[in-house]
């Protein structure tokens, strides 16, 4: 297992920052038709073993189904069936 300070995890994420990495991203999420979504703050961790995908996916109220749409680009997202 890699090992990095404190000192080193809050460099690489003052540059993450300021470079502008996350602006980059948020412009081409903008670009592929998704401006509801941003990234804000970027952060390092260590990588998790064994995530279950099917967690991070949103739930919808009042029984509607999820559906996934994607743009041209081939970015997807969840969303609630209308």
């Amino acid at each position: 297992m890699a090992y990095i300070t404190e000192s080193q995890k809050s460099k690489l994420n003052a540059v993450i920052s300021e470079k502008g990495l996350a602006l980059m991203i948020n412009q081409y999420l903008l670009e592929n038709g998704l401006p509801e979504l941003e990234v804000r703050k970027l952060h390092l961790r260590p990588k998790r073993q064994n995530m279950d995908l099917k967690a991070a996916v949103p739930r919808c109220v009042h029984g509607k189904p999820m559906v996934e749409v994607c743009t041209m680009s081939g970015i997807c997202k969840w969303e609630c069936d209308h």
